[in-house]
């Protein structure tokens, strides 16, 4: 009988933690913070030209797919797509161009518990 209570127990914590672990952050906090990263540090293989864009503006954000949660690293695989401007300066002007990009990221939290992204750089 005891060693029914155990393996029961032991199977109840290994479940919650295979759910904690699998189960991604909702979509909404996911889009904020890919919209920071994104308006933060604007890739520049991103920008047309060879000049790199700055003061990025996301306009949207769709979630395309999750990857299953990486055990190595303890992120989440996450691609989106991302629409929005960003302005390029060339020495007598400045001009603002629009961007449409597919985005492979990196989803994790620091070590405050609080929800970070970063473009995975390949």
């Amino acid at each position: 009988m005891k060693s029914k209570k155990c393996f029961v127990l032991t199977l109840i914590i290994f479940s919650l933690i295979f759910y904690s672990c699998s189960n991604h952050p909702k979509d909404e906090k996911v889009i904020v913070a890919i919209k920071a990263e994104v308006e933060n540090n604007f890739p520049s293989s991103w920008s047309d030209g060879l000049l790199n864009g700055k003061h990025a503006k996301v306009d949207s954000i769709k979630i395309i797919k999750f990857g299953e949660y990486k055990e190595i690293g303890k992120y989440w695989p996450v691609k989106a797509k991302i629409w929005g401007t960003y302005d390029v300066d060339y020495l007598v002007k400045s001009e603002s161009k629009k961007f449409n990009k597919i985005g492979d990221f990196k989803l994790f939290k620091d070590d405050y518990g609080d929800l970070q992204v970063k473009l995975k750089i390949e």
